[in-house]
């Protein structure tokens, strides 16, 4: 897993492309499952 934070909103590495979350929270929980 890996990401960075940028003004509001979380840019999460999924699968070989970065996909927006709500928070780095939001990101744990998709991958998660």
């Amino acid at each position: 897993m890996k990401g960075y934070n940028t003004s509001n909103v979380y840019m999460g590495y999924v699968e070989g492309k970065y996909i927006l979350f709500a928070s780095e929270q939001e990101y744990f929980e998709f991958m998660e499952d």
